[in-house]
């Protein structure tokens, strides 16, 4: 009796002949793009809502920071095909875990050294994560980009991924550390100041 075709069949073929296009690709001598997703410098605001709250929003590269943090040991480009080659199901699960390491790694701690919980963190839609890493595989097969997946041929665009922290009791100042997958980043915070203006007639004047 013959086997009877399963479901996962042609996506199973389709997997194989991505990851088969991509050996023939290299095994050309075609440039290897390897180097090409150099790390970049990314950038946090830490913005104090009042004296137990504080928002925090991390500008990043996020395809980058996925390759570091699930597969560092990999070249940008065999990231980008094996992720692109993922079942989606699959694929949110590795990002669900590199989400869960960062909430775990990103410390913020007060003046005694105590931690400042992270929550509310809002993430890039996994789906979507997926597509782009699609497109970016095609770039690098095709040779038509760096493999980020928006047509570029450096870096990917900066993505916002935020969170909120919550202290029980206030704290005048904090100290926070990223993972080292976050590489160098460029950190701005504040305390927004507020005051109203009446009906057009009163002039405000800023101090910086």
């Amino acid at each position: 009796m013959k086997p009877q075709p399963t479901a996962q069949g042609p996506r199973r073929q389709a997997r194989l002949v991505a990851w088969a296009t991509w050996a023939t690709w290299a095994a050309c001598g075609l440039p290897s793009l390897s180097n090409a997703h150099e790390l970049a410098a990314n950038r946090a605001t830490v913005v104090q809502r009042d004296d137990t709250h504080w928002a925090i929003t991390c500008l990043i590269d996020y395809p980058q920071l996925l390759h570091r943090m699930l597969a560092p040991k990999r070249s940008w480009a065999d990231f980008v095909v094996q992720a692109a080659a993922m079942p989606l199901a699959e694929f949110q699960q590795s990002v669900a875990r590199a989400h869960q390491q960062v909430a775990t790694r990103l410390l913020l701690t007060g003046p005694g050294g105590e931690r400042v919980a992270l929550r509310n963190w809002q993430w890039p839609e996994a789906p979507e994560t997926h597509k782009r890493l699609q497109a970016g595989a095609m770039q690098l097969i095709t040779g038509g980009g760096s493999g980020a997946g928006d047509g570029s041929h450096g870096h990917g665009t900066e993505t916002a991924v935020r969170a909120e922290a919550l202290s029980a009791q206030p704290l005048k100042s904090l100290a926070v550390r990223f993972p080292a997958e976050f590489g160098r980043v460029l950190v701005v915070s504040y305390r927004p100041q507020q005051a109203w203006t009446e009906n057009g007639t009163t002039t405000l004047r800023l101090r910086f």
